[in-house]
């Protein structure tokens, strides 16, 4: 088994989201998480709201599947509503994935 990378603390993951989404096309979103937001009533725009405005949680998850760390996202869709998200932030390829999504904080 490889060495896992070790998990950002919370205050860098923010600041990486942050760096991420002044540049273009950084964001996407899984299937899972399009099905969900159909589901749960959010878009892209609360997404990059909760993104640039909300808390990076402390205590990643390990995805074993795609050898990554899943980072919870909890702040304020565009109506002020909770939104939580699970991301994986991959720097080395400009990219921020939203996993999955949930108002239930």
């Amino acid at each position: 088994m490889e060495d896992r990378p070790t998990p950002l603390d919370p205050a860098r993951a923010f600041e990486v989201i942050q760096h991420l989404l002044d540049e273009e096309d950084t964001v996407s979103l899984s299937a899972h998480a399009r099905e969900r937001a159909r589901e749960r009533h959010f878009t892209v725009d609360d997404v990059l709201n909760v993104l640039r405005r909300g808390v990076v949680s402390a205590n990643p998850g390990w995805d074993e599947r795609f050898q990554n760390w899943k980072y919870r996202v909890v702040g304020p869709d565009c109506d002020n509503h909770p939104l939580v998200l699970i991301v994986a932030i991959q720097p080395e390829f400009a990219r921020i994935v939203v996993i999955t999504g949930t108002d239930t904080p």
